[in-house]
């Protein structure tokens, strides 16, 4: 033909794109939190699905929003098929999340490093947020949690203030001075 080469084959093509509702590609390696919206009021089976891969800017956002014609979140149905959250906070993810602050969440966490993300883990872990507004305010405050990872008790916690958070000179000659568990303790 004028336009290539034709084979005959017992392949059946069958069309997954019907104009309107892309199928769910994760293009960029960024994704933190991907959604699948629907209309709430459709059957779950025969709904139009939209993926969202946050965090995305918010027209994009809109966009979505029309694509799968819903007008406001109280009309979406969500689900959460791939999260890079800590499972405590994205086991808490409802149908009815507000997708501007979730995707804020995303956004915050996505700028963190490895070091910071697991210690967002354990504070999640440790004050458990039951919004995802809460979540995002503790990821603002990180700052504010001193992380000791690996110390599971007080001698542990000591050593790590006094050697390994860089807050005081350490001497190992005078090792033996030091007492980690008391300071561990106050």
């Amino acid at each position: 033909t004028p336009y290539g080469i034709v084979y005959e084959n017992d392949m059946c093509m069958k069309q997954l794109y019907n104009g309107q509702h892309l199928l769910d590609y994760q293009y960029d390696c960024d994704t933190v939190l991907t959604i699948a919206v629907t209309d709430r009021h459709k059957p779950e089976e025969s709904a139009p699905v939209t993926y969202l891969h946050l965090p995305m800017e918010n027209c994009q956002i809109e966009r979505a929003m029309l694509r799968a014609d819903v007008n406001t979140f109280g009309d979406m149905r969500l689900r959460y098929p791939y999260s890079e959250l800590p499972a405590e906070l994205a086991d808490q993810l409802t149908e009815g999340e507000n997708l501007y602050d979730l995707n804020d969440l995303c956004a915050g966490f996505q700028a963190l490093d490895d070091g910071d993300r697991l210690k967002f883990e354990a504070v999640i872990k440790m004050v458990g947020p039951d919004m995802v507004t809460k979540a995002a305010n503790l990821l603002a405050q990180l700052d504010q949690f001193d992380f000791a990872p690996g110390a599971l008790t007080l001698e542990d916690y000591g050593r790590y203030m006094i050697v390994d958070s860089g807050r005081y000179e350490y001497d190992s000659e005078l090792d033996r001075y030091y007492d980690f568990r008391k300071y561990g303790e106050e």
